[in-house]
């Protein structure tokens, strides 16, 4: 029976396990189906379930058996509150996830529920983050300014290498931090990242493609493979020091391996270094920069895309592909020339 106090923090997954253990599964066979979503979704829905569960307590509301009329009104609610399409749609998600079937619909996919998303799409359309983007070269300018990486401060050489590696595969940038040394490949002018478990671009039943980073040997400050070498010489004593293969660790210490958050903290401070607006770009802006650049120097869109893990070009065009140089950029420099 519903409880309207039940603790919302805990009410998704003990819903979950409510409607499941019903059919007599193992505790194996739960964990093995909750598993199904990944983390982040997992998470994503908690979080979108826990908001909507204490929406329907002050009401005093079922939130796994109310009409739909409610979840049309609570998701009417979120609109007024200024959300996104994108995260309204996520709230639809996580409630259709833990609501029972409405008229023989999953609550989400409710004819008029779909008919209230469609509105909402029209009157707030999703928009891209940016309508233009910083310039690559502006970064690499920087890279090549600093010492050889033999001399930089560690701080400044993990800022340096994930940026750097980051921009050279654009595809995989989420994933660098499951970089592990148990799992690379060497040779005098590759490194080769073996991911193992379940990553972003995992497809059921297929290994993981590996990330292989050549040598360019034009410029030693932005070779990844020199810099990824002095990277290892620099970290080797951490790593034995705390029995980890790990890629990254914390240029502070204890130099214990570091999250996910970190990782992004390191490129956001590269991209200040060289001169970006942090405020306005973010890290994840490392993968519209870095394909941008590539289309402008000419690279092929079907190399793009297949670099970049698209399978469909529109995608790209609409929330990648930017501008490199906007009109007021041209302006101040066309300017600044005659000093």
């Amino acid at each position: 029976p519903f409880d309207a106090k039940q603790d919302p923090q805990t009410s998704s997954m003990a819903y979950f396990r409510q409607i499941t253990t019903s059919r007599n599964l193992s505790e194996t066979a739960l964990e093995l189906i909750e598993n199904a979503k990944a983390k982040g979704t997992r998470s994503c829905y908690r979080s979108a379930w826990n908001k909507f569960n204490g929406w329907c307590s002050g009401k005093q509301i079922n939130p796994t058996s109310c009409p739909v009329e409610n979840i049309l009104n609570y998701l009417s609610v979120l609109f007024e509150q200024g959300m996104k399409y994108r995260t309204i749609n996520s709230h639809r998600s996580a409630i259709s996830h833990f609501h029972n079937p409405i008229e023989g619909f999953k609550a989400g996919q409710h004819p008029t529920v779909c008919k209230l998303l469609k509105g909402i799409s029209r009157a707030r359309p999703s928009q891209p983050r940016y309508t233009f983007i910083w310039d690559v070269e502006v970064v690499l300018k920087k890279m090549r300014e600093l010492p050889a990486n033999s001399k930089l401060p560690l701080s400044t050489l993990s800022f340096k290498l994930v940026t750097l590696l980051g921009l050279i595969s654009p595809d995989r940038g989420s994933e660098l931090i499951y970089f592990d040394i148990n799992s690379m490949g060497t040779t005098p002018t590759q490194y080769e990242f073996f991911l193992e478990g379940t990553v972003k671009h995992s497809k059921q039943g297929m290994t993981n493609p590996s990330i292989k980073y050549h040598a360019f040997q034009k410029e030693t400050k932005l070779c990844p493979i020199e810099t990824i070498t002095i990277y290892l010489q620099r970290t080797k004593e951490y790593r034995q020091r705390h029995n980890t293969t790990k890629l990254w660790l914390s240029y502070a210490p204890p130099h214990k391996p570091i999250s996910k958050t970190t990782l992004t903290r390191w490129v956001t401070s590269m991209l200040a270094i060289g001169g970006v607006n942090t405020n306005r770009f973010k890290p994840h802006s490392l993968r519209a920069a870095s394909t941008s650049k590539g289309f402008q120097r000419g690279i092929s869109i079907s190399d793009i895309l297949k670099r970049g893990n698209w399978s469909n070009e529109s995608v790209w065009q609409t929330y990648y592909h930017k501008e490199i140089s906007p009109t007021e950029s041209y302006q101040r420099n066309l300017l600044d020339a005659t000093n």
